[in-house]
């Protein structure tokens, strides 16, 4: 009998056999144990459309003709899709589990198995929600390189599929929503507040004349007001004040037995008088003034009613 592992039988009966009723196996070549290539051996399944199957394939190869990648290989040996590309190992940066099986899609060489919270066509990115530097080489028992972002969720934008806050996925820096800022978002920019409504930071809209300056309490948003001066926004005077300015607003001062109420005019400060009784606080009688009926000094009647 003449037939090897490297040929097959082209016909059944094989007892009185020759060289001629041996074809070579349709197998690439392998390297032998010598280091010289040779054809890989094969059998043949009678029955079987398919046979003779190869069962010696290049380092990378399968197939029942070694026609394709093997499970952790990818390319197109035979170049059945366009130009020939010999099989090469996935490249998923060291982000798979080396034991499981499909990491990589055999023709395209796509990482489809990232772990340890990687992603990208070669694993070579953090997912979204992590950070670090996914391609590091990591020794045994270490922390994985991507970790959580650690954003401010109220104030950072969120993935829209799994809807985790987003940050850089190198640097852990977050995408902070309008007019907030910090490496994490977790604080509204000066004159801003308002920061876990979900929608960004609102302006302060403090009063330019009222106010101390353009900031504001970063939760309720009451800005600093100058002395004597009200209001959410410092733009109005408190009760009993008057003469809104630079300077915040004076105190009415209204004489309490000369006025009929405390509060005065709040431009000019004017209180408001008792008969016969004058002055910006009316603190003071009216001089020369005289009843219509009587004809008695007035100050002596002002005296009674102050």
């Amino acid at each position: 009998d003449h037939r090897d592992l490297h040929s097959f039988p082209t016909r059944r009966s094989s007892d009185l056999g020759t060289p001629d009723d041996c074809a070579q196996c349709p197998c690439p070549l392998v390297k032998g144990e010598d280091g010289t290539l040779r054809v890989g051996a094969c059998f043949q399944v009678m029955g079987d459309p398919n046979s003779p199957i190869c069962t010696e394939c290049p380092e990378g190869r399968d197939g029942t003709r070694c026609e394709q990648c093997a499970d952790g290989y990818f390319g197109d040996p035979d170049g059945r899709d366009g130009v020939v590309r010999p099989c090469k190992k996935c490249n998923c940066n060291g982000n798979m589990d080396a034991n499981a099986l499909g990491n990589c899609d055999r023709v395209t060489g796509e990482c489809l198995r990232c772990i340890d919270d990687t992603a990208g066509f070669y694993c070579e990115r953090c997912k979204s929600g992590f950070f670090g530097n996914a391609t590091a080489v990591r020794q045994r028992n270490e922390p994985q390189n991507c970790q959580p972002c650690q954003c401010y969720s109220p104030g950072t934008h969120l993935d829209n599929e799994q809807l985790l806050p987003v940050c850089d996925s190198y640097t852990g820096k977050c995408q902070c929503k309008p007019n907030v800022v910090g490496h994490n978002c977790d604080k509204c920019k000066d004159a801003y507040f308002r920061i876990d409504s979900n929608m960004g930071c609102d302006p302060c809209n403090c009063d330019p004349i009222g106010s101390i300056n353009g900031t504001c309490n970063v939760y309720a948003g009451q800005c600093f007001c100058r002395p004597g001066v009200t209001g959410l926004r410092c733009d109005v005077c408190e009760a009993y004040h008057y003469g809104f300015s630079v300077n915040g607003c004076e105190s009415c001062n209204c004489d309490h037995s000369g006025s009929t109420d405390l509060q005065c005019d709040e431009l000019t400060g004017q209180c408001p008088c008792r008969n016969q009784v004058e002055g910006r606080m009316c603190d003071r009688c009216m001089e020369n003034t005289r009843s219509r009926d009587t004809g008695e000094i007035g100050r002596a009647s002002c005296r009674e009613r102050v």
